[in-house]
Parts: structure tokens; sequence; C-alpha cells
């Protein structure tokens, strides 16, 4: 990995408060920096699962049933 997840986290979050910063309050900033913790989480967790290049996405089969008049 890179760097730990606080410098990473921290590091992203500096680069949106530098451009918007000046237009964010405190509780917007805080909540910026919630979503790209989540997001690197998220992220952290997908690198970890194994695929093989047979593997297909799954997918969710719902037949259309037409509404009744």
């Amino acid at each position: 990995m890179l760097g730990s997840k606080e410098k990473i986290v921290e590091n992203l979050s500096n680069l949106i408060f530098e451009s918007y910063g000046s237009r964010l309050t405190e509780k917007e900033k805080e909540e910026i920096r919630k979503s790209i913790e989540q997001t690197f989480e998220n992220s952290v967790k997908l690198h970890q699962i194994s695929l093989e290049n047979g593997d297909e996405p799954f997918s969710v089969f719902i037949p259309y049933r037409k509404e009744k008049n």
C-alpha cells in the first residue's frame, strides 16, 4: 500500500479543500472526510477479492410482469 489510511484520507481531503474549502462548512468538510475514508475502506475490501479471468459478474434476473388493470 502507498501509505497509511489516515495519510491517504488526509491527502485526498486536502486536494478537495484546496479547491472548494472556502465554500464548505466544517460539517461538510467532516462529511467529505468520512466519505473518502469509507470509499478507501471499500476499495481495500474489493482489492482483497480474488477473481479469475473466467469469473462473471453477479446478475439478478427479475422477469417483467405486465401490470393488471
